[in-house]
Protein backbone atom coordinates (compact mmCIF):
# COMPACT_ATOMS: atom_id res chain seq x y z
CA UNK A 1 0.00 0.00 0.00
CA UNK A 2 1.11 3.35 -1.20
CA UNK A 3 0.59 6.10 1.17
CA UNK A 4 2.25 9.40 0.19
CA UNK A 5 0.27 11.76 2.38
CA UNK A 6 2.07 12.35 5.32
CA UNK A 7 -0.91 14.04 7.32
CA UNK A 8 -1.54 11.96 10.28
CA UNK A 9 -5.11 12.23 10.32
CA UNK A 10 -5.18 10.50 6.28
CA UNK A 11 -2.70 8.09 8.10
CA UNK A 12 -4.86 7.13 10.85
CA UNK A 13 -7.64 6.46 8.74
CA UNK A 14 -6.16 4.21 6.50
CA UNK A 15 -4.66 1.97 9.77
CA UNK A 16 -8.62 2.02 10.65
CA UNK A 17 -9.72 0.84 7.02
CA UNK A 18 -6.88 -1.70 7.51
CA UNK A 19 -7.38 -2.99 10.17
CA UNK A 20 -11.83 -2.76 9.96
CA UNK A 21 -10.89 -5.03 7.07
CA UNK A 22 -9.07 -7.71 9.26
CA UNK A 23 -12.08 -7.57 12.01
CA UNK A 24 -14.50 -7.62 9.36
CA UNK A 25 -13.41 -10.98 7.98
CA UNK A 26 -13.36 -12.13 11.62
CA UNK A 27 -16.81 -11.36 12.17
CA UNK A 28 -17.62 -12.78 8.78
CA UNK A 29 -16.26 -16.09 9.52
CA UNK A 30 -18.60 -16.34 12.60
CA UNK A 31 -21.89 -15.98 10.58
CA UNK A 32 -20.93 -17.89 7.53
CA UNK A 33 -21.11 -20.94 9.30
CA UNK A 34 -24.42 -22.56 8.68
CA UNK A 35 -26.01 -22.69 12.12
CA UNK A 36 -25.95 -18.76 11.98
CA UNK A 37 -29.31 -16.89 12.41
CA UNK A 38 -30.29 -14.49 10.11
CA UNK A 39 -30.17 -11.93 12.88
CA UNK A 40 -26.51 -12.62 13.38
CA UNK A 41 -25.57 -12.58 9.76
CA UNK A 42 -27.97 -9.26 9.29
CA UNK A 43 -26.51 -7.82 12.42
CA UNK A 44 -22.43 -7.95 11.23
CA UNK A 45 -23.31 -6.91 7.66
CA UNK A 46 -24.76 -3.96 8.53
CA UNK A 47 -22.02 -3.23 11.36
CA UNK A 48 -19.51 -3.84 8.84
CA UNK A 49 -21.19 -1.56 6.61
CA UNK A 50 -21.34 1.23 9.31
CA UNK A 51 -17.97 1.40 10.36
CA UNK A 52 -16.81 1.87 6.83
CA UNK A 53 -19.09 4.33 6.51
CA UNK A 54 -18.13 6.52 9.44
CA UNK A 55 -14.61 5.38 9.61
CA UNK A 56 -14.66 3.82 13.11
CA UNK A 57 -13.15 0.96 14.74
CA UNK A 58 -14.84 -2.52 14.68
CA UNK A 59 -14.44 -4.42 18.00
CA UNK A 60 -12.97 -7.57 17.60
CA UNK A 61 -15.25 -10.77 17.92
CA UNK A 62 -12.55 -12.35 20.03
CA UNK A 63 -13.43 -9.92 22.90
CA UNK A 64 -15.86 -11.06 25.86
CA UNK A 65 -19.28 -10.87 24.40
CA UNK A 66 -20.56 -7.47 24.83
CA UNK A 67 -24.27 -6.23 24.98
CA UNK A 68 -23.75 -2.43 22.99
CA UNK A 69 -27.97 -2.77 22.38
CA UNK A 70 -30.65 -2.22 24.98
CA UNK A 71 -33.00 -4.73 25.03
CA UNK A 72 -36.13 -2.81 24.60
CA UNK A 73 -34.27 -0.72 22.04
CA UNK A 74 -34.28 -3.85 20.35
CA UNK A 75 -37.44 -5.14 21.25
CA UNK A 76 -39.45 -2.08 19.74
CA UNK A 77 -37.25 -1.48 16.60
CA UNK A 78 -37.98 -5.74 15.84
CA UNK A 79 -41.80 -4.98 16.93
CA UNK A 80 -41.84 -2.12 14.40
CA UNK A 81 -40.23 -3.80 11.53
CA UNK A 82 -42.65 -6.62 11.54
CA UNK A 83 -45.61 -3.73 11.89
CA UNK A 84 -44.07 -1.96 8.59
CA UNK A 85 -43.56 -5.27 7.29
CA UNK A 86 -47.71 -6.79 7.78
CA UNK A 87 -48.92 -3.24 6.79
CA UNK A 88 -46.63 -3.99 3.01
CA UNK A 89 -48.11 -7.37 2.91
CA UNK A 90 -51.45 -5.68 3.30
CA UNK A 91 -50.79 -3.30 0.86
CA UNK A 92 -50.66 -5.62 -1.64
CA UNK A 93 -53.42 -7.72 -0.28
CA UNK A 94 -51.36 -10.46 0.68
CA UNK A 95 -50.68 -11.31 -3.07
CA UNK A 96 -54.10 -12.00 -4.25
CA UNK A 97 -54.72 -11.90 -7.58
CA UNK A 98 -51.02 -11.94 -9.00
CA UNK A 99 -49.96 -14.45 -11.83
CA UNK A 100 -49.83 -18.01 -11.31
CA UNK A 101 -47.13 -19.76 -12.29
CA UNK A 102 -47.33 -22.69 -14.63
CA UNK A 103 -46.37 -26.43 -12.27
CA UNK A 104 -43.44 -27.12 -15.11
CA UNK A 105 -41.36 -23.87 -14.11
CA UNK A 106 -38.22 -25.19 -13.19
CA UNK A 107 -35.92 -22.17 -13.28
CA UNK A 108 -36.00 -18.76 -12.25
CA UNK A 109 -33.98 -15.63 -11.30
CA UNK A 110 -34.66 -13.94 -8.26
CA UNK A 111 -33.46 -10.00 -8.21
CA UNK A 112 -34.49 -6.72 -7.14
CA UNK A 113 -37.41 -4.99 -8.53
CA UNK A 114 -34.86 -2.26 -9.91
CA UNK A 115 -32.17 -1.57 -12.53
CA UNK A 116 -29.05 -1.53 -10.44
CA UNK A 117 -25.75 -3.00 -10.13
CA UNK A 118 -27.30 -5.85 -8.05
CA UNK A 119 -29.73 -6.52 -10.73
CA UNK A 120 -28.71 -5.65 -14.69
CA UNK A 121 -25.69 -8.53 -14.78
CA UNK A 122 -28.29 -10.82 -14.14
CA UNK A 123 -30.87 -9.42 -16.11
CA UNK A 124 -28.94 -9.21 -19.18
CA UNK A 125 -27.89 -13.17 -18.52
CA UNK A 126 -31.97 -14.09 -19.24
CA UNK A 127 -31.43 -13.30 -22.33
CA UNK A 128 -29.41 -15.80 -23.40
CA UNK A 129 -29.80 -18.56 -21.05
CA UNK A 130 -30.53 -22.43 -21.78
CA UNK A 131 -32.25 -23.39 -20.14
CA UNK A 132 -34.14 -20.72 -20.02
CA UNK A 133 -35.67 -18.67 -17.28
CA UNK A 134 -39.26 -19.27 -17.31
CA UNK A 135 -39.87 -16.70 -14.14
CA UNK A 136 -39.02 -13.87 -11.89
CA UNK A 137 -39.04 -14.13 -8.07
CA UNK A 138 -39.05 -10.45 -7.22
CA UNK A 139 -37.30 -9.81 -3.86
CA UNK A 140 -36.68 -7.04 -1.57
CA UNK A 141 -39.67 -3.99 -0.96
CA UNK A 142 -41.52 -4.06 -3.83
CA UNK A 143 -42.90 -0.47 -4.30
CA UNK A 144 -44.83 -0.90 -7.39
CA UNK A 145 -46.85 -3.10 -9.75
CA UNK A 146 -45.42 -6.21 -11.93
CA UNK A 147 -46.15 -3.75 -15.48
CA UNK A 148 -44.51 -0.65 -13.97
CA UNK A 149 -41.04 -3.21 -12.90
CA UNK A 150 -41.53 -4.56 -16.68
CA UNK A 151 -41.59 -1.03 -17.95
CA UNK A 152 -38.47 0.03 -16.22
CA UNK A 153 -36.75 -2.81 -17.72
CA UNK A 154 -37.14 -2.61 -21.05
CA UNK A 155 -36.49 1.12 -21.27
CA UNK A 156 -33.23 0.05 -19.43
CA UNK A 157 -32.85 -3.11 -21.37
CA UNK A 158 -34.95 -2.62 -25.27
CA UNK A 159 -34.36 -5.93 -26.46
CA UNK A 160 -34.17 -7.74 -23.00
CA UNK A 161 -36.72 -10.81 -22.62
CA UNK A 162 -36.78 -9.84 -18.97
CA UNK A 163 -40.02 -7.54 -19.23
CA UNK A 164 -41.67 -9.98 -20.87
CA UNK A 165 -41.39 -12.89 -18.44
CA UNK A 166 -43.70 -13.74 -15.42
CA UNK A 167 -43.30 -11.43 -12.72
CA UNK A 168 -44.23 -12.52 -8.93
CA UNK A 169 -43.75 -11.61 -5.38
CA UNK A 170 -42.94 -14.37 -3.35
CA UNK A 171 -46.33 -13.57 -0.63
CA UNK A 172 -49.86 -15.32 -0.30
CA UNK A 173 -52.09 -15.17 2.05
CA UNK A 174 -51.55 -18.44 3.48
CA UNK A 175 -47.64 -17.85 3.45
CA UNK A 176 -48.76 -14.76 5.35
CA UNK A 177 -51.10 -16.61 7.92
CA UNK A 178 -47.96 -19.03 8.49
CA UNK A 179 -45.07 -16.14 9.00
CA UNK A 180 -47.48 -14.56 11.46
CA UNK A 181 -47.77 -18.56 13.47
CA UNK A 182 -43.84 -17.52 14.00
CA UNK A 183 -43.71 -14.20 14.75
CA UNK A 184 -43.25 -15.37 18.26
CA UNK A 185 -40.02 -17.56 17.41
CA UNK A 186 -38.68 -14.95 15.32
CA UNK A 187 -39.32 -12.26 18.30
CA UNK A 188 -37.36 -14.76 20.51
CA UNK A 189 -34.71 -15.58 18.29
CA UNK A 190 -34.09 -11.91 17.39
CA UNK A 191 -33.64 -10.93 21.21
CA UNK A 192 -31.43 -13.74 21.91
CA UNK A 193 -29.32 -12.83 19.31
CA UNK A 194 -28.61 -9.51 20.72
CA UNK A 195 -25.02 -10.69 22.22
CA UNK A 196 -23.68 -11.33 18.29
CA UNK A 197 -24.29 -7.49 17.07
CA UNK A 198 -20.45 -5.81 16.98
CA UNK A 199 -21.72 -2.37 17.68
CA UNK A 200 -24.96 -0.39 18.15
CA UNK A 201 -26.99 -0.07 15.56
CA UNK A 202 -29.56 2.72 14.77
CA UNK A 203 -33.22 2.01 15.31
CA UNK A 204 -33.29 2.82 11.75
CA UNK A 205 -30.94 0.13 10.54
CA UNK A 206 -32.91 -2.36 13.09
CA UNK A 207 -36.49 -1.56 12.07
CA UNK A 208 -35.23 -2.48 8.37
CA UNK A 209 -33.28 -5.81 9.52
CA UNK A 210 -36.55 -7.12 11.28
CA UNK A 211 -38.51 -5.70 8.01
CA UNK A 212 -36.40 -8.27 5.92
CA UNK A 213 -36.78 -10.94 8.50
CA UNK A 214 -40.65 -11.60 8.36
CA UNK A 215 -40.76 -10.75 4.42
CA UNK A 216 -38.13 -13.74 4.34
CA UNK A 217 -40.25 -15.82 6.80
CA UNK A 218 -43.29 -15.08 4.61
CA UNK A 219 -41.17 -15.80 1.45
CA UNK A 220 -39.88 -19.10 2.83
CA UNK A 221 -43.53 -20.29 3.63
CA UNK A 222 -44.60 -19.03 0.06
CA UNK A 223 -42.49 -21.27 -1.23
CA UNK A 224 -43.24 -24.45 0.95
CA UNK A 225 -46.55 -23.88 0.08
CA UNK A 226 -46.23 -23.27 -3.49
CA UNK A 227 -44.89 -26.82 -4.56
CA UNK A 228 -42.14 -25.09 -6.45
CA UNK A 229 -38.93 -27.02 -7.20
CA UNK A 230 -36.02 -26.40 -9.84
CA UNK A 231 -33.11 -24.19 -9.90
CA UNK A 232 -33.25 -20.64 -8.61
CA UNK A 233 -30.33 -17.99 -9.46
CA UNK A 234 -29.94 -14.80 -7.51
CA UNK A 235 -28.50 -11.54 -8.58
CA UNK A 236 -27.89 -10.96 -4.60
CA UNK A 237 -27.91 -13.19 -1.59
CA UNK A 238 -26.42 -13.35 2.12
CA UNK A 239 -29.45 -10.77 3.55
CA UNK A 240 -32.30 -12.18 5.96
CA UNK A 241 -34.81 -12.17 2.89
CA UNK A 242 -33.17 -14.13 0.46
CA UNK A 243 -31.69 -16.71 2.83
CA UNK A 244 -34.80 -17.31 4.08
CA UNK A 245 -36.04 -17.72 0.47
CA UNK A 246 -33.02 -19.30 0.13
CA UNK A 247 -33.38 -22.38 2.41
CA UNK A 248 -37.13 -22.99 1.79
CA UNK A 249 -36.32 -23.59 -1.83
CA UNK A 250 -33.01 -26.11 -0.82
CA UNK A 251 -35.66 -28.16 1.81
CA UNK A 252 -37.31 -28.72 -0.85
CA UNK A 253 -35.03 -30.41 -2.90
CA UNK A 254 -34.12 -27.04 -4.81
CA UNK A 255 -30.62 -25.80 -6.11
CA UNK A 256 -29.68 -21.97 -5.91
CA UNK A 257 -27.14 -19.74 -7.18
CA UNK A 258 -25.44 -16.96 -6.42
CA UNK A 259 -24.57 -14.65 -9.37
CA UNK A 260 -21.94 -12.39 -8.16
CA UNK A 261 -22.17 -8.56 -9.13
CA UNK A 262 -18.77 -7.65 -8.53
CA UNK A 263 -15.33 -7.87 -6.86
CA UNK A 264 -15.69 -9.04 -3.06
CA UNK A 265 -14.23 -6.32 -0.52
CA UNK A 266 -14.63 -8.24 2.67
CA UNK A 267 -17.33 -10.56 3.65
CA UNK A 268 -19.79 -8.55 1.32
CA UNK A 269 -20.62 -11.62 -0.26
CA UNK A 270 -21.88 -13.69 2.66
CA UNK A 271 -24.41 -16.43 1.45
CA UNK A 272 -25.55 -19.62 2.11
CA UNK A 273 -26.53 -20.89 -1.93
CA UNK A 274 -25.52 -24.50 -3.17
CA UNK A 275 -23.57 -22.59 -5.53
CA UNK A 276 -21.73 -18.85 -5.83
CA UNK A 277 -19.95 -17.98 -9.04
CA UNK A 278 -17.94 -14.97 -8.63
CA UNK A 279 -16.06 -12.66 -11.27
CA UNK A 280 -12.82 -14.49 -10.24
CA UNK A 281 -10.80 -16.95 -8.66
CA UNK A 282 -8.99 -14.38 -6.30
CA UNK A 283 -12.88 -14.10 -5.00
CA UNK A 284 -13.61 -17.73 -5.19
CA UNK A 285 -10.96 -19.13 -3.37
CA UNK A 286 -11.66 -16.93 -0.36
CA UNK A 287 -14.97 -17.66 -0.47
CA UNK A 288 -14.30 -21.30 -0.30
CA UNK A 289 -12.33 -21.15 2.95
CA UNK A 290 -15.18 -19.33 4.35
CA UNK A 291 -16.92 -22.42 3.95
CA UNK A 292 -20.64 -20.61 3.72
CA UNK A 293 -21.07 -21.75 0.17
CA UNK A 294 -21.63 -25.09 -0.43
CA UNK A 295 -19.61 -24.68 -3.46
CA UNK A 296 -17.24 -21.60 -5.28
CA UNK A 297 -16.71 -21.37 -8.81
CA UNK A 298 -16.13 -18.84 -11.60
CA UNK A 299 -16.81 -19.68 -15.39
CA UNK A 300 -13.52 -19.90 -16.74
CA UNK A 301 -12.12 -18.23 -19.58
CA UNK A 302 -8.64 -18.33 -21.47
CA UNK A 303 -5.99 -15.94 -21.40
CA UNK A 304 -6.71 -13.33 -24.28
CA UNK A 305 -4.61 -11.67 -26.23
CA UNK A 306 -2.31 -8.57 -25.53
CA UNK A 307 -4.69 -5.47 -26.46
CA UNK A 308 -2.40 -2.24 -26.91
CA UNK A 309 -1.73 1.30 -28.42
CA UNK A 310 1.38 3.18 -29.42
CA UNK A 311 -0.02 5.82 -27.36
CA UNK A 312 -2.32 7.92 -25.38
CA UNK A 313 -3.42 7.55 -21.82
CA UNK A 314 -6.84 6.60 -20.50
CA UNK A 315 -7.71 7.53 -17.02
CA UNK A 316 -11.20 5.54 -15.66
CA UNK A 317 -12.37 6.85 -12.22
CA UNK A 318 -15.11 6.48 -9.85
CA UNK A 319 -14.45 8.58 -6.54
CA UNK A 320 -16.34 11.30 -7.27
CA UNK A 321 -19.45 9.08 -6.41
CA UNK A 322 -22.57 9.16 -3.72
CA UNK A 323 -22.22 5.78 -2.86
CA UNK A 324 -18.06 6.28 -2.35
CA UNK A 325 -17.78 7.00 1.81
CA UNK A 326 -14.94 9.69 1.29
CA UNK A 327 -17.61 11.54 -1.10
CA UNK A 328 -20.19 12.11 1.18
CA UNK A 329 -16.99 14.22 3.55
CA UNK A 330 -15.09 15.72 0.52
CA UNK A 331 -16.88 14.93 -2.10
CA UNK A 332 -14.17 15.66 -5.40
CA UNK A 333 -10.55 15.75 -3.72
CA UNK A 334 -9.84 12.47 -5.10
CA UNK A 335 -11.09 13.06 -8.42
CA UNK A 336 -9.39 16.08 -8.95
CA UNK A 337 -6.33 14.60 -7.59
CA UNK A 338 -6.15 12.08 -9.96
CA UNK A 339 -6.63 14.34 -12.62
CA UNK A 340 -4.02 16.69 -11.73
CA UNK A 341 -1.50 14.03 -10.63
CA UNK A 342 -1.97 12.18 -14.22
CA UNK A 343 -1.93 15.37 -16.01
CA UNK A 344 1.07 16.37 -14.92
CA UNK A 345 2.75 13.01 -14.83
CA UNK A 346 0.97 12.94 -18.80
CA UNK A 347 3.38 16.26 -19.31
CA UNK A 348 6.57 14.86 -18.13
CA UNK A 349 5.76 11.74 -20.11
CA UNK A 350 5.90 14.03 -23.16
CA UNK A 351 3.72 13.43 -26.44
CA UNK A 352 3.55 9.44 -26.24
CA UNK A 353 1.18 10.18 -23.60
CA UNK A 354 -1.25 12.39 -25.80
CA UNK A 355 -4.08 12.28 -25.93
CA UNK A 356 -5.20 11.94 -22.13
CA UNK A 357 -9.26 11.03 -22.66
CA UNK A 358 -10.57 10.56 -19.02
CA UNK A 359 -13.74 8.68 -18.55
CA UNK A 360 -15.91 8.95 -15.37
CA UNK A 361 -18.23 7.58 -13.64
CA UNK A 362 -21.42 7.81 -15.62
CA UNK A 363 -22.85 9.31 -12.25
CA UNK A 364 -21.29 12.43 -13.06
CA UNK A 365 -24.61 13.20 -14.75
CA UNK A 366 -26.21 12.82 -11.39
CA UNK A 367 -24.03 14.66 -9.57
CA UNK A 368 -25.04 19.12 -8.65
CA UNK A 369 -24.16 21.60 -11.75
CA UNK A 370 -21.36 22.84 -9.66
CA UNK A 371 -19.60 19.49 -9.08
CA UNK A 372 -20.01 19.06 -12.48
CA UNK A 373 -18.94 22.35 -13.37
CA UNK A 374 -15.65 21.94 -11.67
CA UNK A 375 -14.45 18.62 -12.19
CA UNK A 376 -14.85 19.34 -15.68
CA UNK A 377 -12.94 22.63 -15.94
CA UNK A 378 -9.92 20.41 -13.81
CA UNK A 379 -10.15 17.64 -16.76
CA UNK A 380 -9.68 20.39 -19.26
CA UNK A 381 -7.18 22.63 -17.82
CA UNK A 382 -5.01 19.03 -17.32
CA UNK A 383 -5.38 18.78 -21.19
CA UNK A 384 -7.93 15.52 -20.63
CA UNK A 385 -10.53 15.15 -23.42
CA UNK A 386 -13.98 13.25 -21.39
CA UNK A 387 -14.89 10.11 -23.24
CA UNK A 388 -19.03 10.30 -23.50
CA UNK A 389 -20.85 7.81 -21.57
CA UNK A 390 -22.11 5.73 -24.32
CA UNK A 391 -18.54 5.43 -25.91
CA UNK A 392 -17.05 1.78 -25.34
CA UNK A 393 -14.44 2.02 -23.29
CA UNK A 394 -12.79 -1.65 -23.99
CA UNK A 395 -12.29 0.17 -27.51
CA UNK A 396 -10.89 3.20 -26.36
CA UNK A 397 -8.35 1.03 -23.74
CA UNK A 398 -7.10 -1.21 -26.31
CA UNK A 399 -5.87 1.20 -28.68
CA UNK A 400 -4.44 3.57 -25.58
CA UNK A 401 -0.65 3.13 -24.42
CA UNK A 402 -1.62 3.21 -20.57
CA UNK A 403 -4.73 2.76 -18.81
CA UNK A 404 -4.89 4.07 -15.06
CA UNK A 405 -7.73 3.52 -13.36
CA UNK A 406 -9.05 4.06 -9.52
CA UNK A 407 -10.26 0.76 -7.93
CA UNK A 408 -13.10 -0.66 -9.89
CA UNK A 409 -14.62 -4.00 -11.05
CA UNK A 410 -13.75 -2.45 -14.94
CA UNK A 411 -9.79 -3.01 -14.17
CA UNK A 412 -11.09 -6.79 -14.20
CA UNK A 413 -13.08 -6.76 -17.11
CA UNK A 414 -10.66 -5.23 -18.89
CA UNK A 415 -8.21 -7.88 -17.64
CA UNK A 416 -10.60 -10.54 -19.29
CA UNK A 417 -9.97 -8.25 -22.60
CA UNK A 418 -6.23 -8.24 -22.54
CA UNK A 419 -5.75 -4.92 -21.19
CA UNK A 420 -3.57 -4.17 -17.98
CA UNK A 421 -5.01 -1.40 -15.89
CA UNK A 422 -3.04 0.43 -13.13
CA UNK A 423 -4.30 1.52 -10.39
CA UNK A 424 -4.28 4.76 -8.49
CA UNK A 425 -5.63 4.43 -4.82
CA UNK A 426 -6.14 7.62 -3.28
CA UNK A 427 -8.39 6.07 -0.41
CA UNK A 428 -6.70 2.80 0.39
CA UNK A 429 -9.67 0.58 -0.61
CA UNK A 430 -7.92 -2.42 -2.18
CA UNK A 431 -6.58 -3.89 0.34
CA UNK A 432 -7.17 -7.99 0.20
CA UNK A 433 -8.96 -7.29 -2.82
CA UNK A 434 -8.48 -9.13 -6.34
CA UNK A 435 -7.37 -5.70 -7.76
CA UNK A 436 -4.44 -5.92 -4.95
CA UNK A 437 -3.08 -8.14 -7.47
CA UNK A 438 -2.65 -5.33 -10.64
CA UNK A 439 0.08 -3.03 -10.70
CA UNK A 440 -0.72 -0.13 -8.00
CA UNK A 441 0.76 3.11 -8.99
CA UNK A 442 2.13 6.02 -6.68
CA UNK A 443 -0.19 9.19 -6.43
CA UNK A 444 2.82 11.70 -6.78
CA UNK A 445 3.74 13.42 -10.51
CA UNK A 446 7.28 13.04 -10.84
CA UNK A 447 6.99 8.75 -9.36
CA UNK A 448 4.06 8.39 -10.95
CA UNK A 449 5.31 9.51 -14.55
CA UNK A 450 8.41 7.39 -13.89
CA UNK A 451 6.25 4.30 -13.38
CA UNK A 452 4.45 4.75 -16.73
CA UNK A 453 8.07 5.22 -18.31
CA UNK A 454 8.47 2.00 -17.16
CA UNK A 455 5.28 0.26 -17.77
CA UNK A 456 5.78 1.35 -21.77
CA UNK A 457 8.28 -1.55 -21.58
CA UNK A 458 6.83 -4.15 -23.79
CA UNK A 459 8.52 -7.22 -21.79
CA UNK A 460 7.66 -5.31 -18.33
CA UNK A 461 4.03 -4.84 -19.05
CA UNK A 462 3.67 -8.26 -20.55
CA UNK A 463 5.12 -9.45 -17.29
CA UNK A 464 3.04 -7.48 -15.04
CA UNK A 465 0.07 -8.72 -17.47
CA UNK A 466 0.82 -12.14 -16.72
CA UNK A 467 1.46 -12.23 -13.36
CA UNK A 468 -1.92 -10.51 -12.82
CA UNK A 469 -4.29 -12.89 -14.66
CA UNK A 470 -2.84 -15.54 -13.07
CA UNK A 471 -3.21 -14.13 -9.26
CA UNK A 472 -6.78 -12.80 -10.04
CA UNK A 473 -8.00 -15.53 -12.53
CA UNK A 474 -10.95 -13.07 -14.02
CA UNK A 475 -13.91 -14.64 -14.88
CA UNK A 476 -15.45 -15.07 -18.44
CA UNK A 477 -18.45 -13.16 -19.45
CA UNK A 478 -21.61 -14.00 -17.23
CA UNK A 479 -23.70 -16.91 -19.08
CA UNK A 480 -26.82 -18.92 -17.38
CA UNK A 481 -25.71 -22.12 -19.30
CA UNK A 482 -25.08 -25.44 -17.60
Amino acid sequence: MHIHDTDSAIKEQFSVRTLNRIRAWEWGADCAKSDASVWQLEWVKVAIERAEEKQFLLPSPKESPRKPQKKWRLVLAIMGGFLISICHMLRYCCGVGQQKLSGDTLRFAAVHAEWSTRTRHLIKAIDHADPPICALILLGRVNCKPKKIAALWRVSNPRGVAASLPLVHPISPKACLLALKSLPELFRNGVRSLSFMPIKLSIRDLVAISFRVFSGMVAHEWWRESGYTGEVIFGITGTADTTLLERAIQMSGGRTVHLVHGQATGPNFIGFSDLALFRSQHDAVVYDKLSCYRRCSIQTVSKPELKRGTSGLLLLTNLAHPMNVDFRSNPLKDEILLLRCLGAAARKLGVQAFPLIWKPHPVIAELPENYQSELRSVAFKEGFNELPADADVFDVASISRWVVSSPSTVALDLLQEGILSLILDPQNTVLDTALSNLPEAPIEPACLSGFLRKMDEEGVYRKNFDKSFAMIGPAGPISLDW
